[in-house]
């Protein structure tokens, strides 16, 4: 992809705070890793802001907004799967679901659970009968994404 080059100012203690994360992850700090980072990162907020901002219009869809706390939890699960699968899902298994919640947020049962009740009553995510895998209920991963 095409590159452009931009200037911006950002709180020199998030420039530490960043710079730190960079050395963790990558044990090293070379050139392209700060502009590396500060694009996944600018993706991601874009990606969360948009997916927000287009629920929050779905009312037909959704019968209540989506708090922004679930929302940002949601994305964050949905990324860590397509880390995992190289793709966002338009199912997931409960196990699956359980384990990456654990990463997100927290590996306690009642946390875990807490998660999955919340993404179902905001209607982001919907439990098979059969209990062992539901399906994402986010129209736009599943649009976008898989069927490009």
């Amino acid at each position: 992809m095409r590159k452009v080059k931009r200037t911006f100012m950002i709180e020199e203690e998030v420039d530490k705070e960043l710079r730190k994360l960079i050395m963790r992850k990558y044990k090293r700090y070379s050139k392209g890793l700060l502009s590396a980072e500060v694009n996944e990162a600018i993706k991601r907020y874009i990606q969360m802001e948009s997916a927000a901002h287009t629920h929050k219009s779905e009312s037909s869809f959704y019968s209540k907004n989506i708090d922004d706390r679930v929302l940002k939890v949601w994305l964050k699960v949905l990324d860590r799967f397509k880390e995992r699968h190289g793709h966002y899902p338009c199912e997931i298994l409960l196990t699956e679901l359980k384990h990456i919640i654990g990463v997100v947020r927290g590996t306690d049962k009642r946390t875990v659970k807490k998660w999955i009740e919340n993404f179902v009553e905001y209607g982001l995510f919907k439990i098979h009968p059969t209990g062992r895998f539901g399906r994402v209920l986010y129209p736009d991963y599943c649009r976008v994404e898989n069927h490009g």
